[in-house]
């Protein structure tokens, strides 16, 4: 069965802002369609006792959610959202490293540490991350 991404946009603001991504953590739901409802109504829903995660984050003038749900045939079903390469952003706007100032060498370093966050986060991908991440921020230094 089909995995679907959703992207709710919205304008919140005259000011443009740089690109912001948060991984947040909701409680689930399982959407349903209803043929008696106008097509334009928000569908019926029932919340899960779990929760997932998700992406929030601002651009420009925009704030956005980015949320998966699994279609299973009768109804779209909250799944968590997982996004290695979101993570590492986040990661390198806190340590305030400019991605688009990355030289070639630091680029293998961020290739490096995307491949440990893919690996499962274990210990030693963990330390790995740690390496890359202080190679980078020493080659901005010089």
């Amino acid at each position: 069965m089909p995995y679907m991404v959703i992207i709710a946009l919205t304008r919140n603001g005259k000011k443009n802002k740089p690109l912001s991504l948060d991984f947040k953590v909701g409680p689930a739901g399982e959407y349903f369609y209803n043929k008696n409802k106008h097509p334009q109504d928000y569908p019926d829903a029932k919340l899960l006792n779990e929760e997932v995660n998700f992406i929030q984050g601002e651009f420009q003038k925009y704030f956005f959610t980015i949320r998966a749900y699994h279609f299973n045939g009768t109804s779209l079903r909250d799944v968590d959202l997982f996004s290695t390469e979101a993570e590492l952003l986040q990661m390198l706007r806190d340590e305030n490293v400019n991605v688009s100032d990355l030289t070639t060498a630091q680029t293998y370093h961020l290739r490096k540490i995307e491949y440990n966050l893919r690996n499962g986060g274990s210990g030693r991908s963990k330390e790995n991350t740690e390496y890359h991440l202080n190679k980078i921020k020493m080659m901005s230094k010089i």
